[in-house]
């Protein structure tokens, strides 16, 4: 079977004359195409098996995942939250990662679920909750699934209604986390599946402290500033794709730990423009209120032989 370049499984058929075995019983072919993948079947002539379909079916088999969906809040401030698809077998070192940086639970993780390489998920409140994410007019927050990176999100929470759940000292509502179907193929049409599903298992209670609305108002203006300029999620990012090979000296300098540097490698592997954003905010949500972090961040990069980047951040 081979797969050609519009995605779909076509049937060729060799002949033992066309095969032959070199050293180590490795079995060669000549094809006239280059075909971008190929998988050697073998069955007689009286099998009916339909075997585009079964090519697609081991396709799938090998694309999926098995992954739990955590939650998790930051220990001192229940408002700032991280949600994160993890494959079930790296689940218990995530989390114990997780909590060296200050994120614990509850609520505890999902139940065991499956994801394809690819696969889209939407992260929701329940409607009748009063939990919310902080920024306005935004519902939903949407991440795709593969498996070499992080596959994590990071967001602030707020109340829908200070005056919501009178009877209890906190803020409820369920997190809910929502699948969307990929693309599927056959042989002679597409089907696109469009509706998102809500994933069995993954609906968790969540919880925010209330607080004396006198003080919850003073906090609003001097606790939740938006970061912006070069310290921002987005400034941080554009200086991630630009540091390059030198991020671990870059590192050294801004105090990041050799242990903490192997868990962003460990949770970002084979992606090293993911690693160098991981530490970036890392070093960021370390540093105190007071600190000049533009100034820290600029001496750092002079230190790791980025002069040019030095000169880009001061700049803002």
């Amino acid at each position: 079977m081979a797969k050609t370049n519009d995605d779909r499984w076509q049937h060729i058929n060799l002949d033992e004359k066309d095969m032959r075995i070199s050293r180590n019983d490795v079995v060669e072919f000549d094809v006239s195409y280059p075909y971008p993948t190929m998988l050697l079947l073998t069955s007689s002539s009286a099998d009916r098996t339909s075997k585009p379909r079964l090519a697609r079916e081991i396709e799938e088999w090998m694309e999926t995942t098995v992954v739990n969906f955590i939650f998790h809040q930051f220990r001192n401030d229940k408002t700032l939250a991280i949600a994160q698809l993890v494959p079930q077998e790296g689940r218990l070192q995530l989390d114990a990662d997780l909590s060296d940086l200050g994120y614990v639970g509850p609520p505890e993780p999902s139940n065991e679920f499956e994801l394809r390489e690819g696969q889209e998920v939407s992260i929701r409140f329940n409607a009748n909750g009063n939990i919310d994410f902080q920024d306005d007019g935004v519902s939903e927050k949407r991440m795709k699934f593969y498996r070499g990176r992080s596959n994590r999100e990071q967001f602030w929470l707020k109340e829908k209604n200070v005056y919501g759940n009178p009877t209890s000292d906190e803020y409820k509502a369920n997190v809910e986390l929502y699948s969307k179907a990929l693309d599927l193929k056959n042989e002679n049409e597409k089907n696109t599946a469009t509706d998102w599903t809500l994933v069995d298992g993954c609906t968790l209670p969540l919880t925010i402290p209330k607080r004396e609305l006198k003080k919850m108002v003073r906090q609003k203006s001097i606790y939740k500033p938006r970061i912006e300029g070069v310290l921002s999620d987005e400034g941080l990012r554009d200086l991630s794709q630009e540091v390059g090979t030198e991020f671990k000296s870059l590192g050294t300098h801004l105090g990041i730990k050799h242990a903490q540097m192997q868990r962003i490698i460990r949770d970002n592997p084979n992606n090293m423009e993911d690693q160098i954003f991981e530490m970036l905010l890392n070093w960021r949500r370390g540093q105190p209120k007071s600190a000049d972090k533009v100034s820290l961040l600029v001496q750092a990069l002079k230190k790791a032989e980025r002069t040019d980047l030095a000169e880009k951040v001061a700049r803002g």
